[in-house]
């Protein structure tokens, strides 16, 4: 082989070597990613525990807690529906930080809000 195409297959080896390293960008994306990833099952799994939990505390029939849960779902994605309009419409970053108030006023409300055990 020439001496060229060694420096070249060098270059590229060097290349290859430096590119396999990932940036900090690349680790806080899969982090990220993750995470968003973990609060999406959470956000499926948790209703159905939720419907079972309130459908014992009120002796409810297995038809009132699996319409408990549809009705769980369905409101998911009808907010899903209605939020999609408001980015349209207000742009994505407020619809983001009407998102996230709402949700603080309403984890402020069932905080305060008393509960009674029958």
């Amino acid at each position: 082989m020439s001496p060229s195409k060694l420096q070249v297959s060098e270059v590229n080896a060097l290349l290859i070597k430096e590119n396999s390293r990932w940036t900090t960008r690349e680790i806080l994306t899969v982090i990220v990613v993750t995470m968003v990833k973990i609060a999406d099952a959470a956000e499926l799994y948790l209703p159905g525990v939720i419907t079972q939990s309130v459908s014992c505390k009120l002796n409810l029939s297995r038809v009132a807690e699996n319409f408990l849960g549809i009705s769980c779902f369905v409101s998911l994605a009808v907010s899903t529906f209605f939020f999609g309009l408001l980015a349209v419409k207000w742009g994505t970053k407020q619809a983001l930080l009407f998102s996230q108030y709402a949700s603080v006023i309403s984890i402020i409300i069932c905080a305060v809000y008393p509960i009674h055990d029958p």
